[in-house]
């Protein structure tokens, strides 16, 4: 039975364990708790874009057969637009990286001061400072 059920399980199981960490799960419950509903609008906003985004990828990838950084090189022929696009392109790509394990540290760092206290994380920095 339960080798039936992992087969049915799909990628969105390893999406979902890839995405959602201790910062997205710290974050989401702190703004839940202070702003309520009121941040409702950016989620829909999120999931619009999200969709939107994820449907262009694929057409691109489906019908061209090649990923973006290759359409870019073929299409793109000006040297110096072709470089700046590269280079916003990959400062997106570092920016996004660095908030989101920056997110995942600061929750991870709040879910131990949960369960140890705050005594038992300034000891230890403490200890690195010496």
């Amino acid at each position: 039975m339960i080798k039936k059920w992992f087969k049915n399980i799909g990628p969105g199981t390893l999406v979902a364990a890839a995405f959602i960490g201790p910062g997205t799960v710290t974050i989401c419950t702190i703004a839940g708790v202070n702003f309520g509903f009121n941040l409702l609008w950016a989620m829909l906003l999120s999931v619009i874009a999200t969709v939107v985004l994820q449907e262009m990828a694929a057409r691109l990838g489906v019908i061209s057969q090649k990923g973006l950084s290759e359409v870019i090189r073929e299409e793109i022929k000006i040297p110096f637009v072709k470089h700046f696009v590269t280079l916003l392109i990959l400062g997106a790509i570092v920016v996004g990286n660095a908030a989101y394990e920056a997110g995942n540290i600061s929750g991870g760092i709040l879910g131990l001061e949960t369960i140890f206290g705050r005594s038992l994380l300034n000891m230890g920095s403490k200890l690195l400072n010496y």
